[in-house]
């Protein structure tokens, strides 16, 4: 190559007599673009859900999930809304950035979802979508919840009364007045542990148990409750009353989970990760103020300023299309490619189809185009003839 891209653009008379190195260059851009925009962050070859015997226990490290396709109360038609929750968990790292889902009910709308997330070592549980807190709906938020290689005891009760936190038997937090609410929806309600129903939010640690009751618990039942799995380190033989799932994790191999309290509950451990729900063109999901949120910006902006750039010297110099018409046609091929891949996204495991990506690949683009532009002006550049 005996000029390169800006003394091409500078001499385009020179560019007249061999263009096909500027062809292949857009082309080498435009695949390393999608070999960029679509490879996954990880390769699905395994579900990283593995048993640990000697624990009683099943332990999760990303890509991981496990879930309850259709959740069922059982044949109880009488459910009231209230619940408690018992979950013996052990974080493997408390190092991870972001929301990690310990457990989600989820009826295929976020705005109405119940979850338990961490965030370092503190535990939030909330109904809906106000990841960032920003409308300030309620929820519990609990520091200091959870121990690197230490078993916690979360039992979370819920109720006419209010909305009860325990930790170990103790409680940690109430809320007078406020409710958690599990989705209504019987034929479309999972249970998922351990991830997301997006399949991006992979927690590393491992669970020990897990109980629902179909009523909310007193303190006194709470703790002894707690003393009895102290005991036996194990939830079986906990009061059997208006017990909806119970899961013991005893079984030590397998692709399913018994659920022991006969609603049959069977926990699913897929061979490979799955998204139970895609999203396309998506609202950023991320905190403004966090370092990866400009971070991809930046490079969703960077990435696509040469190929405006080249893009646009193809068809000027190229084709001889006109100035305007070329910067039209290279702006919507910008925006197609990024359209292109942003619907493809939606069905990539660790990636995330979002519409923000695509105004900013198509802002890089434009700029590229300026860019190139900028430089035949700046020279008085005509077109070949």
């Amino acid at each position: 190559m005996k000029k390169g891209f800006v003394t091409s653009l500078i001499h385009p008379r020179g560019l007249e007599k061999d263009t096909s190195w500027l062809s292949m260059l857009t082309v080498v851009c435009i695949l390393f673009i999608l070999w960029f925009g679509l490879r996954p962050k990880y390769w699905p070859e395994e579900n990283k859900v593995r048993w640990l015997p000697n624990l009683h226990a099943i332990h999760f490290e990303p890509p991981a999930i496990a879930f309850v396709d259709r959740f069922t109360f059982g044949s109880d038609s009488e459910f009231t809304g209230e619940f408690t929750l018992h979950l013996a968990v052990t974080a493997s790292t408390l190092q991870k950035k972001g929301f990690r889902p310990l457990l989600m009910l989820h009826d295929g709308n976020d705005s109405s979802q119940l979850a338990i997330w961490h965030w370092g070592g503190s535990v939030i549980i909330m109904n809906g979508d106000d990841y960032d807190f920003s409308r300030r709906l309620p929820r519990i938020s609990v520091p200091d919840v959870l121990h690197v290689g230490k078993i916690s005891f979360l039992t979370l009760s819920s109720g006419s009364s209010g909305t009860q936190f325990y930790i170990d038997g103790q409680q940690a937090r109430e809320t007078d007045g406020w409710r958690l609410q599990i989705p209504e929806a019987k034929e479309n309600l999972r249970l998922i542990l351990g991830n997301s129903v997006y399949g991006r939010h992979s927690w590393y640690g491992e669970f020990h148990g897990l109980a629902l009751y179909g009523r909310s618990l007193s303190a006194n039942e709470v703790e002894k409750q707690y003393l009895k799995w102290r005991q036996t380190s194990s939830l079986e033989g906990l009061d059997s009353s208006q017990l909806k799932l119970l899961y013991n994790f005893t079984k030590g191999k397998g692709r399913e989970v018994t659920d022991m309290s006969g609603t049959g509950n069977s926990l699913l451990i897929p061979e490979r990760p799955v998204i139970l729900k895609k999203t396309f063109l998506s609202m950023p999901h991320k905190e403004i103020h966090s370092q990866s949120y400009w971070l991809d910006a930046f490079f969703n902006v960077v990435g696509f300023i040469p190929l405006g750039a080249l893009v646009f010297a193809c068809f000027r110099y190229i084709t001889g299309l006109r100035v305007r018409s070329a910067a039209g046609v290279s702006l919507g091929l910008c925006f197609g490619l990024s359209l292109f891949m942003e619907l493809l996204q939606g069905w990539l495991p660790g990636r995330d189809s979002s519409m923000q990506d695509l105004v900013l690949n198509s802002l890089g683009g434009f700029m590229g185009i300026l860019l190139a532009s900028f430089l035949v002006q700046l020279f008085r550049f005509r077109q070949p003839s």
